[in-house]
């Protein structure tokens, strides 16, 4: 408790200060007349006894440095100072600041910008409930290879597999709305797909089981987007009829905000297969995805469906005899293909970014040798080298927080251009954007580049010498042409 008192106390000293000052000085004014008084009072002259008062006192100005001290946060003030001295150094060299500043803004900028992809695609998890539990389920030729499911081979996974809690077939879908204008793009799923997946409806309901089947077909789910541009978030708008390619399909619900993951999906209707496809082995058009059952790993989903599809092998055609069952883990299915270009952008702007700190190293290096001269003044006046040091440090701190903030701002409008590039075509780009992780990320790259800028400087500039200083500066003060 004394502790935070006494904290209390100094940090009350940084306000007020003149004041406290003035009352300091005048006080100490009282002490001194008092001895003086008292010195002139044994006999010594005004000046004499004045002399004899200060040297009892032990000096006027440390006195006064130590109260200061005492009443204060020294640290923090020093450090204030050495801002405010840094940023008018800054402003005294406009043109070396504002190339330095854009240099690492570029740097840092480029930097956020991709990191923020990467940790939005690679990094983040699948926005759904205990993402690591969904995987694509594919037909094998070979181990480890990919390809489209057969209906028939989809409804014996369904019925025999059991280290899945569901599976779904996911097709993407383009129908006319009301047969007018541009083609909508919707999401064509089994019954439990939603529920798979876990999406929970803002208005209505999601499918029932038996709503993918023939005749039971002709309902749709909207997405939040999709309700709110095309029906205005009206919430009477379940259970009215809307025309897909022609066709009536009834609205039984509405999904909420950012729930799919198919980011240019607008609807979802169930996907249909009918009775004789439970036959169909040989045609491959399928696209499955399923969620593992609680405590069931990838390893040992493979392991299991490798099995099944041995057991099975009797019911398929002579040329899938040997096809097998390739799981992937969802995350790793949508970003497989991607990742690669990622990585690849993220270690080029690394690059790109130490190329901007040597630019700027060398900028500061190049400006350091015309402030030799000031830093063997400082020297000479019994300034110790770190004391130097933290000067210099100060000034490249203010350079990399201000680059910092540029880059970030950067960074903010570049997302969504890399997210739009037509070469790259992202999945989650929707989630895209500069969250709390990417400015963590851009605060330790500014750390990181002011360092790398700006220790090595300082430790050159810091140890001037001193003598061979101040004599140019003696001689250049008494040369005839120095005027």
């Amino acid at each position: 408790m004394r502790k935070l008192r006494e904290w209390i106390l100094r940090f009350g000293g940084l306000f007020n200060k003149q004041h406290k000052d003035r009352e300091l000085d005048e006080e100490i004014e009282s002490h001194l007349q008092m001895h003086i008084e008292e010195n002139v009072g044994l006999g010594m002259t005004p000046e004499e006894a004045r002399l004899k008062a200060m040297i009892k006192l032990g000096g006027v100005e440390s006195m006064k440095e130590a109260y200061r001290d005492q009443r204060g946060l020294p640290w923090f003030e020093t450090s204030w100072a050495d801002v405010r001295y840094g940023a008018r150094q800054l402003r005294k060299n406009p043109g070396f600041t504002a190339v330095a500043v854009l240099t690492l803004a570029f740097g840092i900028g480029a930097n956020t910008a991709i990191f923020s992809v990467v940790n939005s695609v690679l990094l983040r998890p699948l926005p759904y409930e205990e993402p690591g539990e969904l995987v694509a389920a594919w037909e094998a030729p070979r181990p480890g290879e990919r390809n489209s499911v057969s209906p028939g081979a989809f409804l014996d996974w369904r019925e025999h597999a059991e280290v899945f809690d569901s599976l779904s077939v996911v097709d993407e879908t383009e129908k006319n709305l009301t047969g007018k204008g541009d083609p909508e793009k919707g999401i064509a799923m089994s019954a439990s797909g939603l529920d798979m997946l876990r999406l929970h409806p803002v208005l209505g309901r999601t499918f029932f089981p038996q709503e993918d089947q023939p005749g039971n077909n002709k309902v749709v789910v909207l997405t939040h987007g999709f309700w709110m541009r095309r029906f205005g978030g009206n919430p009477n708008v379940v259970g009215q009829t809307i025309n897909l390619s022609d066709e009536g399909y009834t609205i039984i619900g509405v999904l909420r905000r950012r729930a799919l993951l198919w980011e240019e999906a607008e609807f979802v209707i169930p996907v249909t297969l009918p009775p004789g496809d439970r036959n169909q082995r040989s045609a491959n058009w399928l696209h499955v995805m399923g969620r593992l059952k609680k405590g069931i790993t990838l390893e040992q989903a493979q392991a299991a469906m490798n099995a099944l599809a041995a057991q099975l092998k009797p019911l398929y055609p002579p040329h899938k005899k040997d096809w097998g069952v390739t799981l992937v883990a969802m995350n790793e299915q949508l970003t497989g293909d991607i990742k690669p270009t990622l990585l690849v952008l993220m270690v080029a702007v690394s690059f790109v970014l130490l190329i901007a700190c040597g630019n700027v190293a060398s900028l500061l290096l190049a400006r350091a040798s015309g402030r030799r001269k000031e830093m063997a003044i400082r020297t000479a006046l019994g300034a110790r080298r770190g004391r130097v040091i933290r000067q210099l440090l100060t000034e490249n701190v203010l350079l990399s927080i201000v680059g910092a903030i540029l880059g970030v701002l950067l960074a903010y409008w570049s997302v969504g251009v890399v997210s739009q590039l037509s070469a790259i075509q992202l999945p989650r780009v929707q989630e895209i954007g500069v969250d709390r992780r990417a400015l963590a990320f851009a605060l330790f790259v500014s750390a990181a580049s002011e360092l790398a800028i700006g220790l090595f400087p300082a430790l050159q500039v810091s140890r001037p010498d001193t003598n061979d200083n101040l004599s140019r500066m003696k001689s250049s003060v008494n040369s005839p042409c120095s005027w």
